[in-house]
């Protein structure tokens, strides 16, 4: 994270390549910048995984069930 902020601040940006969300950092007066929390990340890779299983309407067992709202 490029961002530069005050002590004792938190700062969100973009999550990394390949992901989508907000990212967090804090800096702190005595250590610096913490780790980068990427929880509010999701990559792309397990967001394509999802929705191709979401949209699946046949069970493992070959019944079917309702997919959507």
């Amino acid at each position: 994270m490029g961002a530069r902020t005050l002590f004792d601040e938190i700062v969100e940006q973009d999550c990394p390549e390949g992901s989508v969300g907000t990212a967090t950092r804090f800096c702190s007066e005595q250590h610096g910048w913490g780790e980068p929390d990427l929880f509010g990340c999701t990559s792309f890779f397990y967001l394509w995984n999802w929705q191709s299983v979401g949209k699946s309407s046949e069970r493992i067992d070959g019944t079917e069930h309702f997919v959507g709202c």
